[in-house]
């Protein structure tokens, strides 16, 4: 079974790879910190970054929002189903 910071691996690795090293710094440096600092950071501040990133690299045309959308609902579905016997997607997101 997945737990959060599995999923934000999974995450952050799809995005520092879509960076690469020679795209935005600021970026990559956020992915560099979630992943050094995996065990420290609030979960709640991992997400928001990883949206943040998400965002950028479908601003960056790096990727779609239909394409994301695909990858990060199996994850959230998953997820969900398995932590939570009352789970309403609109609830949380």
């Amino acid at each position: 079974m997945m737990n959060d910071k599995d999923i934000i691996l999974i995450y952050t690795n799809r995005y520092i790879k879509m960076i690469g090293f020679n795209r935005d710094q600021t970026l990559r440096n956020m992915c560099l910190t979630i992943l050094n600092k995996i065990d420290e950071l609030p979960l709640h501040k991992m997400y928001r970054w990883i949206g943040y990133i998400q965002k950028s690299v479908i601003d960056m045309n790096l990727t779609t929002m239909t394409k994301e959308n695909k990858f990060t609902n199996t994850f959230i579905d998953n997820h969900f189903e398995v932590n939570s016997t009352d789970y309403s997607k609109e609830e949380h997101f």
